[in-house]
């Protein structure tokens, strides 16, 4: 192990194994039982902007969780939902006027996704809701009995740009996996 400083930054160099398999790409297995380090990391990048930065894909073999400090009872750990494709969600509330409505989607959002998207309703009174119409911006929602100005939640998911396919990808690594609980 060796540090060094460059600039105002010091860096710290951890030993382990180093596999160059011909592909250029450099592979570093550590192993440590704990490692402090105060500032920002970034795997596959020289600047990173966030606590832990990675550039590229993710493994993990446990659960991925944010820490949330509760009022009354602590901190508690907060799952990410899985999924066997790459896909992201937008939600939102909303209420019929006289039976239907129209919801414009995020034009940010819009830039992330690619394909289809799906759409899950949830009224919050009495109603038949469908999803009467979809455009590539917008979606109409009707009812075709009951409150005709229910308020109802949706739930918007689709493919992430760039990753149409990728469902279920084999793991291509030799590390051990911990026994299924």
């Amino acid at each position: 192990m060796a540090d060094w400083v460059e600039g105002t930054k010091k860096w710290l160099h951890i030993g382990g194994i180093t596999d160059e398999g011909g592909d250029g790409v450099r592979r570093v297995g550590i192993w440590a039982s704990k490692i402090f380090l105060q500032g920002s990391v970034g795997i596959n990048t020289l600047y990173p902007t966030a606590a832990l930065d990675v550039s590229g894909d993710f493994h993990a073999t446990g659960t991925k969780s944010a820490v949330v400090q509760t009022e009354s009872y602590g901190q508690r750990k907060l799952y990410a939902i899985e999924a066997p494709d790459v896909r992201f969600s937008d939600e939102g509330l909303a209420r019929l006027n006289n039976s239907e409505v129209r919801i414009d989607l995020d034009p940010i959002f819009l830039e992330t996704i690619e394909g289809q998207y799906l759409v899950h309703l949830t009224p919050y009174g009495p109603a038949n809701l469908y999803v009467a119409e979809i455009g590539n911006d917008y979606f109409v929602v009707k009812s075709w009995n009951g409150d005709a100005d229910v308020r109802f939640a949706w739930r918007l998911s689709a493919t992430r740009k760039g990753y149409a396919g990728v469902r279920l990808a084999p793991v291509e690594s030799t590390s051990a996996l911990p026994e299924a609980k």
